[in-house]
């Protein structure tokens, strides 16, 4: 078995990165709830967010974008610079905010296949879609799947 058909055949790893508690442990309940072999590990900042990923490797990163220490757009690059330099691939990471976001962040989200974007307040179905998403993308999504629109369908 090689490492990509080890990694699909193992429960998927969720890190959640969010300076609220109260958020973190309602995306948690959602993910869980959905996906019960799943693992979902919670952190408060950028940086713990950074360490998470070194030590497991998650599959997606559900990643705030305002954090105390360490902002989401940061952490996401020092994540992305950890898989180039080991040749490993990188995490979907879904950003996810409650205020309009930095352009820096909106041309990761244009740019990195791996990235989108949603706002918050964020339904449970739109989560766990996103989720799925970029799962079944892997990082390798063409353009018509990036960016803001498509991460982003208006709440009902």
């Amino acid at each position: 078995m090689n490492a990509q058909e080890e990694k699909n055949a193992r429960p998927k790893q969720i890190l959640i990165a969010d300076d609220e508690q109260s958020v973190g442990k309602v995306y948690q309940r959602i993910i869980t709830g959905h996906f019960p072999d799943w693992q979902v590990d919670l952190v408060a900042n950028g940086f713990d967010a950074i360490e998470a990923f070194r030590r497991k490797r998650h599959d997606v990163v559900i990643m705030d974008i305002h954090m105390p220490v360490m902002d989401g757009a940061q952490a996401e690059y020092e994540i992305r610079e950890f898989c180039e330099e080991r040749e490993i691939p990188e995490p979907a990471i879904i950003f996810c905010t409650g205020y309009l976001p930095p352009d820096g962040v909106r041309e990761i989200v244009e740019t990195n296949p791996c990235c989108s974007l949603l706002l918050k307040p964020i339904a449970m179905d739109t989560l766990i879609k996103e989720i799925e998403r970029r799962l079944e993308l892997g990082g390798s999504g063409d353009k018509a799947q990036r960016g803001l629109s498509a991460a982003t369908p208006k709440e009902e």
